[in-house]
């Protein structure tokens, strides 16, 4: 089940987002009124995406309460919030988030948003996960590679496409040269 905070400073507004995400299955796991609040709610249970007001009670906004998510979590943010003008929607912009809806949101609309929000999180989850394994496995067998060229006795020296030599196994020492200097040559 995916775990929903929202952030909204009037009560009101809150619970009817809160009834409409556990209508359709979703878990909310708070409702926070104040920037500070939500912050120390994420601390205690990370949730899976984030519905925020730009109005909020305490000294931060919405906007600058998503930016601090951003840089510490990146959690996904959906704006949920009446206030609608240019310089409100570029700051917002700033941090990324994944929707801005104005209220009043239609029941439909904000389920939506948050099923496409939460799926396009799911995505960007397989795809890091997938680059991370790829990097991991370029890693192993980079190490493979430069074992198996150091363990051969015969020199090997490897080059680019201009022939500046870009690798040398261990041979090389029993030439005298070190890779360095070796490096700063080129074949031909």
């Amino acid at each position: 089940m995916n775990k929903i905070l929202i952030v909204e400073d009037d009560h009101t507004s809150g619970l009817i987002l809160s009834r409409n995400l556990k209508k359709h299955g979703y878990e909310v796991i708070d409702i926070a009124s104040a920037g500070e609040t939500a912050l120390d709610s994420i601390s205690r249970q990370a949730p899976d995406l984030i519905l925020m007001d730009v109005m909020l009670q305490g000294r931060m906004d919405g906007i600058q309460t998503a930016g601090k998510i951003l840089e510490k979590w990146s959690i996904p943010v959906i704006f949920v919030s009446g206030m609608y003008n240019e310089e409100i929607i570029q700051r917002a912009a700033k941090t990324l988030p994944y929707a801005y809806l104005r209220k009043p949101v239609e029941e439909h609309q904000l389920i939506a948003e948050v099923r496409l929000a939460l799926f396009r999180r799911q995505a960007e989850n397989k795809i890091k996960e997938q680059k991370d394994r790829s990097e991991n496995e370029l890693v192993r067998a980079m190490k493979l590679w430069n074992m198996t060229v150091d363990a051969v006795p015969e020199l090997i020296v490897i080059v680019d496409e201009s022939l500046n030599i870009i690798q040398a196994n261990k041979t090389l020492a029993i030439y005298g040269y070190h890779f360095r200097r070796v490096c700063e040559l080129r074949v031909l």
